[in-house]
């Protein structure tokens, strides 16, 4: 069986990214079966990944003709392309244009226009870019999506809430729901001497740790953070680590706001913040010798944050968001807060503070049953070969 996965911006840098590693952790490891190659734009060499590339994949109204015809020439078996919010407003899809059963893979969010302007006008105003393919979604009407949607032989999502919203527009293509998966290694601990090591180096004073990581982007609900950690610290002796992922050279915008929005708050002295990017070891190392994570969420930009997955294989608590699909995520109330909410923010760390081990410890017990990629593979596979 041959597989064309069509992915926009596939490369190497983007892999710890979703929705770039969900589409290659379902396409490395295939077996000898299945012969897949990914089809993007962007000319770049990806390990264990067959790739091709083209200018364009897609226009305002749907498929490019290059990405067409270089579908047809691969002669596939099935074709499976990534979906986002906006692609549900093209009239024309690759499903329509080729002879091969397709799968259309909705690896992002699909969110209302509430959910949308819910991230308030500041945000609405220094981010538009991400926000522009939510907002068209959230502005398509039902029948449009649904004609979309109907062109496709199966629809794939990474969350029961996303398959929820596609039903709802009425599509009569079936759904499945193929969860990102998690590698062996994100079930190990870190050295204890690695945890020490890193806790002495954050905190000499051995002060609780409130641990951010991944994008600094106040989308992600960073600056929501660093305002309730200034109402924390005034009744607790805390630390706020901002483990900020470098997309670029340099300090980003982001992290100048965040640095300057502490000092204004007058929590500069007990807020770190890390522009670094890590080995997985290492960030696994600070997720454990943290007392708490927070990734406070105001919207999910594109698909299932695996940083929430690694945050709970470790056993540490995790306050997040009601946000599409992290409470079936996380599963617990206690460690889930409304985005935007500073004070209940402030009040749902406060509270974990306080019972670190158990909340850990139930944490990790739930990650235990969570797919291995393996396991989504393979359920990927079945999808494939019930098309066939």
């Amino acid at each position: 069986m041959k597989l064309v996965f069509v992915c926009f911006d596939f490369e190497s840098s983007k892999l710890r990214k979703q929705p770039w590693r969900y589409v290659a952790e379902l396409t490395r490891g295939l077996s000898s079966d299945v012969e897949a190659v990914i089809l993007t734009d962007t000319d770049a060499e990806v390990d264990g990944v067959s790739v091709e590339a083209v200018d364009s994949l897609g226009t305002l109204k749907g498929p490019s003709d290059v990405a067409i015809e270089a579908v047809r020439k691969e002669d596939p078996d099935v074709v499976a392309t990534v979906l986002g919010p906006s692609s549900l407003f093209r009239p024309c899809t690759l499903a329509a244009a080729i002879d091969a059963p397709t799968i259309g893979v909705m690896t992002s969010p699909l969110y209302g226009l509430r959910d949308v302007a819910g991230v308030g006008v500041n945000e609405l105003y220094r981010h538009a870019p991400y926000l522009l393919g939510h907002l068209v979604g959230a502005l398509t009407p039902d029948i449009v999506a649904r004609r979309h949607l109907d062109q496709y032989d199966r629809l794939v999502t990474l969350t029961g809430s996303t398959g929820d919203a596609l039903a709802e527009t009425g599509t009569t293509t079936p759904i499945d729901v193929v969860k990102p998966g998690l590698d062996p290694f994100d079930r190990e601990l870190p050295p204890e001497s690695a945890v020490a090591d890193v806790r002495a180096d954050l905190v000499p004073d051995g002060d609780p740790i409130i641990l951010y990581f991944t994008s600094p982007l106040t989308l992600r609900g960073t600056d929501t953070l660093v305002k309730a950690f200034a109402r924390i610290a005034m009744s607790t002796d805390a630390t706020l680590v901002v483990l900020a992922r470098q997309d670029g050279g340099g300090l980003s915008e982001e992290e100048r706001y965040l640095t300057d929005l502490a000092s204004d708050l007058g929590v500069q002295d007990s807020f770190l913040l890390l522009p670094k990017n890590l080995t997985p070891e290492g960030v696994k190392a600070h997720l454990r010798a943290s007392d708490v994570v927070a990734l406070p969420y105001k919207i999910v930009i594109s698909g299932v944050p695996i940083s929430i997955l690694e945050t709970m294989a470790v056993g540490r608590p995790i306050v997040t968001t009601h946000t599409d699909g992290l409470p079936e995520l996380v599963g617990d109330p206690s460690q889930l807060v409304q985005p935007n909410d500073v004070a209940s923010l402030a009040a749902t760390l406060e509270s974990r503070l306080r019972d670190v081990d158990e909340v850990g410890r139930r944490n990790r017990e739930r990650i235990s049953d969570y797919p291995t990629w393996d396991e989504s593979r393979d359920q990927f596979v079945e999808i494939l070969e019930e098309l066939q």
